[in-house]
Formats: C-alpha cells, sequence, structure tokens
C-alpha cells in the first residue's frame, strides 16, 4: 500500500477523533432512562473501589482468560465507529460499541489498551505540521503513542444493524483483523454481538483465549454493568451531538448516572469536571458584551431542561402476569366456540434516583444562572416554578397499548389504556404521584380452534405510539413484568397540597365550564330570537284603559314594528269621556279623536317583549260643555257644542306583551292651557304649567 494512501487513511480518523474530541455534531441520541443518583458538584478523584469499564490497567501475566503472551508489547486505541444512517438517539450505540470493545481487549489479552481520554489527548497532540508528510507517517503513529487502531462502521439497514470492526496497523495502515456482524440495537446493548466481533479480532491478532476466556465473553451480563456503559455512552453521545445552552442538559443528566456505578465512575465524574469547565468560561467576561447571546443561550438551556425531562420523567411502569377465566363453555351441539377473559394489573412508581439526577441537573442550573447576577434581567425570576412539568398531578400520561398473546406469540387480544403521573417542585425539591394500581379486564375472547392457551402472558406493544422496547431504550418509561405489583409507595410530602391544588383546579375548570356553557346557551338563544317573531316583528294592534285621573278613558289601534333593540308604533287614538271628576255637572263628556306615534328600547325573551319608550299624541279635544247662563236656569237642559282645543300631548311608557297580549301604563304630559278646560283652575295651578294623565292599558297583538 502506498505512502499516500497509508497517510490518507489515518489522516481521516485523526479528523474523526478531532471532531469527537471538540464536540462536533454527528448522529447521536440523547434518550435513557436513569437509576442512580449522585451529587451535584462531581469529584474527579473517584472512590478507590470504583473500576472504570474504560481503563489501562493491565491483567496479571498469569491471566486465566488467555495463553501466551497474549499480545504483550503491544499498545491499541479504539475510537468510536462511524455512523451510518443511524438515527440521532441511535447515536450512543456507536460509544457503547467502542466502550464494550476497551473493556473486553483489557480484560482478555495483554494488549494495552489506551482509555477513551488519552485517545482523544493523544490524537489532539498529534495535531501537528508533521502529519502532514508522507515520510512522517511513522513518526506521527509514534507519538500517539499506539501500534494499533481499531475503527469501523456501524450501518442502519431496514431491520437491522451492521458492524464492521477492523484493525491497522498504524505504521503502515495495514489490515491486521476484520469482522463484520449482523446485528439488532438489543444484542449490541446487552453486549452480546459486540462480543462476537471481540473474539474475532483478538483471535486474529494472535491472542490465545483460555476456556475461561471464550466462557466470559458468553456470559450474560448484569444489568447494572449495562446500564452504567448504556449512561456513559448516552452521555458521550448527548456531548458531542451538543445543544446550544449554557448546559448540557442530557449529558449531564447521563454522566451523573454512570458516576455512581463502580466501573463507569471516573471517567463519568471526568466528563463532569470538563463540562463544569466549559460552562464557566461561557459565563465569564462576556455578560456586558455578548449579553443578547447569553441571554439565548441560557433560554436553550432552561427549555433543554423541561423538554428533556417531560420526555424521559422518572417513573417506572409495573404490570403483573395476567389471570383468567373461562366465561363460556364450547358448546358442542351449537358448536359455539368457549369464551374467555384475562385479568392483570398495572401501575407507575416514581424513581427516586432518577428524580435526585433531575434535582442535582437543576441545582447545577440554578448555581450556574444565579452567578451570572442576570437572572431577573433576563426574566426567569420565575423559573422553574412556572415550568408545565410541575404543573402537579395529571401533568404526564402514558397511552399504554398491550396484547395478549400465547407462547407462539398469537396475539389474542389488543388493548389501551391510560395512566397519569405528575410532578411538584417545593424549595428545590421534587416531588412525584402516580396512579398506583389500576386493574385490567379484557372484555371476552373468543377461544378460536387451534389457537393455544398455554403460556399466556401480556406484552406491552407500545408507549405513547412508540414501540415498547423503543421507549425502554430511549428513557420514556421502564417496563418491569412482575409476578405481584410491588408495594405502593407512600404518598410524597407533596400529596396532601397536590390533592388540593386539584381540587381547586378542577372546581376552576367547573366553574368555566359552566360560564361557557350559559354563554353558549345566550348566544344560542339570542340567535334563535333573530328568526322569531318577537326579534323581528311588524303587526296590528288594538287596546284601550282608564286613566287614573280624571274619569276618563281610551282607546286605540294601529301598527307596530322592530327589529332587535328597537321599537315603534303608529295608531289613532281616541280619548273618552274627559270631564271634571269633582265637578261632573260643570262639563259635559268631551272626546278627543286623534293619532299617535312611538318608538322605544326592547327586552326580549323566547315568549315576551318588554319595550320602554315615549312618542306623541296627536288630538282635537271636543264635546258637549254646559254654559254658565244655562247651568243657573234650573228648567234648561241646553248644552252648547264647540271644540274645546287641539294639542299635542307627549308621553311615557312602560309595555309588556306576552304573546299576542299586551298590558302596560302609561304618562301623559298634558300644556295646562288645555288641560285646565278638563278640570277646574285651582287643580291646573296646584301643578304649575303642565299636568300629568297617567293610564293603564291593555289589549291584543297580531305579528305579521
Amino acid at each position: 500500500m502506498g505512502k499516500k494512501l497509508i497517510f490518507t487513511i489515518v489522516l481521516f480518523f485523526v479528523c474523526a477523533a478531532l471532531s469527537f474530541a471538540f464536540g462536533k455534531k454527528e448522529a447521536g441520541g440523547s434518550k435513557q432512562p436513569a437509576s442512580s443518583s449522585t451529587s451535584a458538584q462531581p469529584d474527579v478523584q473517584a472512590d478507590s473501589s470504583k473500576r472504570p469499564a474504560s481503563s489501562s490497567i493491565q491483567p496479571d501475566a498469569g491471566s486465566a482468560y488467555f495463553s501466551g503472551s497474549g499480545g504483550s508489547g503491544k499498545t491499541i486505541a479504539v475510537l468510536v465507529p462511524e455512523s451510518k444512517g443511524l438515527a440521532d438517539s441511535e447515536g450512543y450505540l456507536l460509544n457503547l460499541v467502542q466502550g464494550v470493545l476497551i473493556g473486553d481487549f483489557t480484560k482478555l489479552s495483554a494488549i494495552k489498551v489506551i482509555d477513551r481520554q488519552n485517545v482523544l489527548k493523544l490524537m489532539a497532540e498529534g495535531e501537528n505540521d508533521t502529519i502532514a508528510e508522507d515520510n512522517n507517517i511513522i513518526k506521527a503513529g509514534e507519538l500517539r503513542g499506539a501500534d494499533y487502531f481499531m475503527m469501523g462502521s456501524l450501518q442502519k439497514t431496514s431491520s437491522s444493524f451492521m458492524l464492521r470492526i477492523y484493525v491497522n496497523e498504524a505504521a503502515t495502515g495495514d489490515t491486521m483483523a476484520d469482522t463484520t456482524v449482523m446485528c439488532t440495537a438489543s444484542e449490541i446493548e446487552d453486549f452480546s454481538a459486540v462480543r462476537k466481533v471481540s473474539k474475532e479480532l483478538l483471535e486474529r491478532l494472535g491472542v490465545e483465549l483460555t476456556d475461561a476466556g471464550k466462557k466470559q465473553l458468553g456470559t450474560v451480563v448484569s444489568d447494572s454493568d449495562i446500564d452504567a456503559e448504556i449512561s456513559l455512552s448516552r452521555g458521550l453521545a448527548a456531548e458531542r451531538q451538543g445543544g446550544g445552552g449554557i448546559i448540557n442538559v442530557a449529558a449531564r443528566n447521563y454522566f451523573f448516572h454512570a458516576q455512581d456505578y463502580e466501573q463507569t465512575a471516573q471517567e463519568a465524574s471526568m466528563r463532569l469536571k470538563e463540562m463544569d469547565t466549559q460552562a464557566n468560561s461561557a459565563d465569564l467576561g462576556t455578560a456586558i458584551m455578548y449579553d443578547d447571546a447569553l441571554n439565548k443561550a441560557w433560554q436553550i438551556t432552561l427549555n433543554d431542561y423541561e423538554n428533556f425531562y417531560m420526555n424521559h420523567p422518572p417513573f417506572d411502569l409495573y404490570y403483573t402476569k395476567p389471570n383468567g377465566e373461562i366465561t363460556k363453555y364450547a358448546d358442542i351441539k351449537t358448536g359455539a366456540p368457549a369464551k374467555f377473559s384475562l385479568n392483570f394489573s398495572v401501575g407507575l412508581r416514581s424513581n427516586k434516583d432518577s428524580i435526585k439526577i433531575m434535582e442535582s441537573v437543576l441545582q447545577e442550573i440554578n448555581t450556574k444562572l444565579n452567578a451570572t447576577k442576570m437572572r431577573e434581567k433576563w426574566g426567569f425570576s420565575d423559573w422553574p416554578r412556572t415550568l408545565t412539568l410541575f404543573g402537579g398531578p395529571q401533568t404526564i400520561h402514558y397511552d399504554i397499548e398491550a396484547v395478549v398473546e400465547n407462547a407462539q406469540q398469537q396475539q389474542l387480544y389488543i388493548g389501551r389504556f391510560t395512566l397519569d403521573a405528575g410532578l411538584n417542585l417545593e424549595n428545590n425539591k421534587i416531588g412525584a404521584d402516580s396512579m398506583q394500581e389500576q386493574g385490567i379486564a379484557t372484555p371476552e375472547i373468543t377461544l378460536e380452534e387451534g389457537v393455544d392457551l398455554e403460556g399466556l402472558r401480556i406484552r406491552i406493544l407500545r408507549v405513547n405510539g412508540i414501540d415498547a422496547e423503543i421507549a425502554g431504550r430511549d428513557g420514556i418509561i421502564k417496563i418491569v413484568q412482575v409476578d405481584t405489583m410491588p408495594k405502593a409507595e407512600g404518598a410524597s410530602h407533596f400529596s396532601t397540597a397536590l390533592a388540593q391544588e386539584e381540587e381547586r383546579r378542577q372546581k376552576a375548570l367547573a366553574q368555566e365550564e359552566e360560564r361557557k356553557k350559559k354563554e353558549k346557551e345566550r348566544l344560542q338563544k339570542a340567535e334563535a330570537m333573530k328568526t322569531s317573531r318577537l326579534y323581528s316583528r311588524w303587526g296590528a294592534y288594538l287596546g284601550g284603559g282608564p286613566y287614573l285621573e280624571g274619569g276618563a278613558g281610551f282607546v286605540d289601534f294601529g301598527f307596530e314594528g322592530g327589529y332587535g333593540l328597537f321599537d315603534f308604533e303608529l295608531g289613532a287614538s281616541m280619548l273618552l269621556g274627559i270631564h271634571d271628576k269633582d265637578n261632573p255637572d260643570k262639563y259635559g263628556n268631551v272626546s278627543s279623536p286623534g293619532f299617535n306615534i312611538g318608538a322605544g328600547v326592547s327586552f326580549f325573551g323566547e315568549e315576551w317583549l318588554l319595550v320602554l319608550g315615549g312618542g306623541f299624541i296627536f288630538h282635537s279635544i271636543s264635546g258637549s260643555i254646559e254654559s254658565d247662563e244655562t247651568s243657573t236656569s234650573s228648567d234648561s237642559d241646553d248644552s252648547e257644542y264647540e271644540t274645546l282645543d287641539s294639542v299635542t300631548v307627549p308621553y311615557l311608557q312602560v309595555r309588556f306583551d306576552w304573546l299576542i297580549f299586551r298590558i302596560g301604563y302609561r304618562l301623559n304630559f298634558y300644556p295646562a292651557e288645555t288641560y285646565i278646560r278638563f278640570f277646574d283652575a285651582d287643580s291646573a295651578r296646584k301643578f304649575g304649567e303642565s299636568k300629568m294623565l297617567d293610564s293603564l292599558f291593555f289589549g291584543l297583538v297580531y305579528l305579521f
């Protein structure tokens, strides 16, 4: 292989590693449930009892896992595989592959493995002019301190992953070993796929594994070891992916988890310390010049906190194995099949370790945000109290889809149910409440012929529309099947307050619903009135009634119209029998034909109308009057008839129409010079220049 080609290969992987070291974004993921806690300020010096998984410490020469030299005297640098088609949420698999390979080569051979931190350091130091010269490639390799570089790729196919790993000699670029494995994400997570690669590469590099070494590679890995490596890998992937904020919430969350495991504690602590250094440097000396940029960066961080934990809430899902009963036995005569039903229990439990991690990340954000002295100016004074994340009960919802299947994975029934949970914040302490247990019963299931009922089980298919395996892997929720539900959690110290708050909230919601209901009814009623005869009305009326003073009455008829609030009328009016009630013999009967016009404001219901209005009556008062001379002659009964006056009389009225019936009250204002003709002068002077004459009226209205 030519030197230029060798140089190109080495330069490519140098650049790839540098990109990783400086946080350049490539495919990576950030979602994984947490299972441990730590303090907000990690110490780079891990406990001496904790041994990192990726270590350069070598086993004794007499290791039981290999025979012979085991590759002693050689040094290898394990690089992160290249991503080919992986989604962001799957990027952690790249770091997981790297971590498992480092652990296997460290434990099962005498080859010196450069740990992850030193790989980055050496690759960064090698970025100098000598690497660009063809005749210095060997020198560059020696500078990095590695005899071999392990590299490769993880490619996503339509249904699985293709993991290819190969080992190149640093000095020549020649490939010393190369292997490819087809696998699933689960097989990468449980280390089984990567250990197939480890076995193949170790043997090709001349490491003779003993039976114990081969057995070690086939040993089932404990859940805690898997959780440790996955947490660390997710943190590395989240760190590589970046986020744009001052604090990388996802990376810090995962490193806090990894720090609590013995084999990953040291590396996680170092990563946290590096993140603290970067975050602190972003705040120093730039608050004035780059105030707006810092504001935006902090806004991203605060948003990231809520978004991350809304998508990774600290709750685990438990469900029991099903119990079944025959609800209807098969009928041999009719051939009707048997039917049965199953019941099981589901519930949520808060993950206390994950809650502590949330509190630790929250403390980190608050400490660094307060140190800026800009919290109030930037408008972050109420954060995080106002977050939806801490909205109390029923803030977080899990829509669960489950299937009943037999040992042959035949699906007999698919059902759905919902579980609710919530978080609350008080004095920077997070409290959790959730649905503790809910009984689920399937409807009757027909026992089809040939369907085996052995090994019936409940399997969770999807959570919030996401495949359950992916939901568990991405940290949406941890799913555990149990024989019996775990002991119910005691009420958190927020439960009473949460219940009271929920009661107030429900009451407020009920009041708001009632208000909306009434408003809707009002609008519907108003809309109905617009089409009713009362709202838009035209009609004729006939009525009459007595005056309450003056011994007179009236009759009127006419037309009215109206639309909505407005009303008007036009009609003829006749005053009857006006005379002086105190001196009935002094004047004769007086009639007053005329017409009236008026307008008003309407208020209406479904079958009634109230009108407040007024107008004018135009009429001429005439009648028979007995003269003084005639009245003094006892034997004379002649009367003199004459037109007394013409008058325009204003009036006010209140009218209530119910269906076709009308009742009301009207007040007329007669001028004194006219009114005095009806009554005695003393009465007129008593009321000044005008006289009020009030009346009641009733009648019928016919609307067209």
